[in-house]
Order: structure tokens, then C-alpha cells, then sequence
């Protein structure tokens, strides 16, 4: 019989109604799993210790913070170890959620339009981190880690998710083997899916089995991310991977009084990738570096209006690859050391614009236009020191300079 834990009885709830602090309460040995229920609104803090639970529930409460600082929460199936159902303006502080059963349950269940702020929040060794079907979400510097699929799930029109601060690390520990052999949607740090919206500041996600970031559609509506001083990297598919029918900004964040650039770096496939018939309306201001294809690629109907002050160096393909997409301005922007191109629009691609770039040591040529592509306009560009060359065109292509 395995050891009891401090657990919190439900005869305590009428503790929590009234909004005392639970610091003096009475120790009280219960059953081992039991379910925490918060039934009204209250600013209620729980002893620090470990306890075995069904599932926290902070549901139907408004203007309520729960403070969990120095608790274990050990349990939770798939509605949820920690849930919300139709709570409005309630926060939630500290606490470690892990399952009984490594790689089983759901973290946290978010349902209803709940609106909750997690701060300091540790989810670890679910199934899933968090499934969010509806409602608003901020995570403040909280931590995910070590996840059987996918981190957060994102669903449907209406539903936003903002990750401020924190990390999002080692989700889609799952065998390969079980999901036809090779990463997919369903290992990726964070998933967007059906018109939800995902936010992440200053956030780290890394070393994810699949993409950093999956956003995917199926016809219900476009789904948004945007991506603010963060960083990606060392995930096992494309750092940002977006398609179809997406919608994708990133740009810089001011930091404790400095600006941070998003950087996307040392993942398996694409920095980022737009594929296919996704939208960007702004890319500033990324670092994209040592991914294994392109630095970032706008492909398959896909359109990015702003591509500007970015750094696409040392990816082993293209620092900017425009394959059957259209980049309409590029501008500031640094493609230098790459393992094949620097700038390339290849099969129908259309890059209208290209200004104040600096092209340079790329091993095959600087910038090129092939296969049915059209690079309009390239002007007051620094193109130089590419191995093969520094401008090449096939005969069925356009590229322009000025």
C-alpha cells in the first residue's frame, strides 16, 4: 500500500467559502485521492506539501485568487489536474502538478470562456500540459516539461493563450514508432488549431519532438501566432511551422529596457515555414540560425507582406526561400552564410521587392529567381562574396536590378 500524503479534506471547503487563509488550518488526514473544489470567490492560500488529488477545480469563480506556492499536486486524469469551467478573472500562483502515472492525464482544463492568469506554474510529465477550448490564458513565467504529446492544444475561434515569461521544453516524448515513424503535430510544444490564438513573449520553447509551434486548420476559421523577443529552438521539426490557412507576426520585445530579438535556431527542418496559403502581415526583427533547411520559408500560396530587418545566416539550405509564395517587401534584412542560397524564389515565387539587404558567403549564389519565379525589384543591396556567384536567373524567370 503505497505511503498516504497530507491531503485537503472536502469538509474544508466551507474554509474556502468564507476566504480564510488555509496557513493555520487543521491538519486533516483524508482519503488519498480526493478532488480540491473552490466554491466561490475567495483569495485562499494552501499550506505548502504534497497532495494526491482527482483534480483542482477552480470553476465558476470570479475575481479569485488561489495561491499555491510550495504545493505538489500529484494526480489528475483527462479532465483536468488542475480545471476551469466558466470562472472569470481568476488567478492561480505557484504549485508543481505532475501525474501519479509518468506521461498520463491533462495538466490543466480550460473550458467555458474561463479567464485565468497561471503565475509561476509548473506543469510536468502529462500526456498533455494543457488542452484550452475556450476562454483567455496568460501564463506568467510558468514552466512545461516533459510531455508524452503536445504541450498546450489551443482550440477553436475565440480562444487565446499568452505565454509571458517561462519555458515550453521536451513535449512529444511519445515513440515515433506509434505515429508513423516521424514527428507531427501532435509532438510539438504548442498547438494551435480551428482559430485559436497563441502569444508568446519573451518564452522559450526548445527541444520539442516535433515543431516548437504547429498551427493547423480544417477549415473552421484562421488560426493567429504571434511571437514577441522569444526563443525557439532545437526542436525536432520547424521551429514556427504554419499551414494551412494561418496567420504568423513576429517581431522584437523591449526587455528590461532592451529590445530582444525573436530567434528561431538549430532546428531539424525550417526556421520558420508558411505552407500552405498562410498570411504574415509583419516578420521583423528574426534571428533565424543553424536551422537544417531554410532560415525562413513563405511557400505554397502563402503571403508575407513585411519581411524586414530579419538575420537568415548559416542555415544549410536558404537564409529566405519564396517558393511558390510571395514575399512582397524585404527590407534590412542579413542572408549571409548559408549552405546553398542566400535569397531564393523558386516555382512561381515572387519576392516584389528587395531593399537595403545584405547579401554575403553563401555557398551557391547570393540571390537567384528560377522556375517560373519573379524577383522584382532588388535595390541598394550589398551582394557579394558568394561562392558560385552573387545573382543568377533562369531563362523562364524575372530578377530586376537597380
Amino acid at each position: 500500500m503505497k505511503k498516504k500524503k497530507k491531503v485537503i479534506s472536502l469538509v474544508l471547503a466551507t474554509i474556502l467559502s468564507l476566504g480564510l487563509s488555509f496557513v493555520n488550518a487543521p491538519k486533516v488526514e483524508a482519503h488519498e485521492t480526493t478532488s480540491f473544489v473552490f466554491e466561490s470567490d475567495a483569495i485562499t492560500k494552501v499550506p505548502a506539501g504534497t497532495y494526491y488529488i482527482d483534480s483542482l477545480s477552480v470553476s465558476n469563480l470570479t475575481n479569485a485568487t488561489v495561491d499555491l506556492t510550495g504545493c505538489t499536486f500529484i494526480g489528475g486524469g483527462y479532465s483536468g489536474a488542475l480545471r476551469a469551467l466558466g470562472c472569470k478573472n481568476v488567478t492561480v500562483i505557484g504549485g508543481t502538478f505532475r501525474p501519479e502515472k509518468s506521461m498520463d492525464g491533462i495538466g490543466l482544463r480550460v473550458q467555458n470562456k474561463s479567464s485565468l492568469v497561471l503565475k509561476n506554474v509548473k506543469f510536468l510529465n502529462y500526456e498533455q500540459a494543457a488542452r484550452i477550448d475556450s476562454g483567455n490564458v496568460e501564463y506568467q513565467n510558468c514552466t512545461i516539461k516533459n510531455v508524452n504529446l503536445i504541450g498546450i492544444t489551443i482550440n477553436n475561434k475565440g480562444t487565446k493563450v499568452t505565454y509571458n515569461g517561462g519555458s515550453i521544453e521536451k513535449c512529444g516524448q511519445r515513440s515515433d514508432a506509434s505515429q508513423g515513424g516521424k514527428p507531427d503535430a501532435h509532438a510539438a510544444g504548442v498547438g494551435v488549431y480551428n482559430g485559436g490564438t497563441f502569444i508568446a513573449k519573451n518564452t522559450t520553447i526548445k527541444n520539442n519532438h516535433g515543431c516548437g509551434i504547429a498551427v493547423l486548420n480544417n477549415g473552421s476559421g484562421k488560426s493567429y501566432v504571434k511571437v514577441y523577443g522569444s526563443t525557439i529552438s532545437g526542436n525536432g521539426d520547424h521551429g514556427i511551422g504554419a499551414g494551412p490557412s494561418a496567420d504568423v507576426t513576429i517581431d522584437r520585445l523591449k526587455v528590461k529596457g532592451k529590445y530582444k530579438n525573436t530567434v528561431v535556431k538549430n532546428n531539424k527542418y525550417d526556421g520558420v515555414m508558411l505552407l500552405p496559403k498562410c498570411t504574415s502581415g509583419k516578420i521583423a526583427y528574426l534571428t533565424a540560425t543553424g536551422n537544417g533547411r531554410d532560415g525562413l520559408a513563405v511557400s505554397e500560396g502563402s503571403t508575407a507582406k513585411k519581411i524586414e530587418n530579419c538575420t537568415l545566416n548559416k542555415n544549410s539550405r536558404s537564409g529566405l526561400m519564396v517558393y511558390n509564395g510571395t514575399a512582397k517587401n524585404v527590407n534590412k534584412c542579413t542572408c549571409n552564410q548559408n549552405g546553398s542560397y542566400g535569397v531564393s524564389a523558386s516555382e512561381n515565387g515572387v519576392i516584389n521587392s528587395m531593399t537595403k539587404c545584405t547579401v554575403k558567403k553563401n555557398k551557391a549564389y547570393g540571390v537567384v529567381s528560377m522556375n517560373r519565379s519573379k524577383i522584382k525589384k532588388v535595390s541598394k543591396c550589398t551582394i557579394k562574396n558568394n561562392k558560385e556567384g552573387q545573382t543568377y536567373c533562369m531563362e523562364d524567370s524575372v530578377l530586376k536590378l537597380k
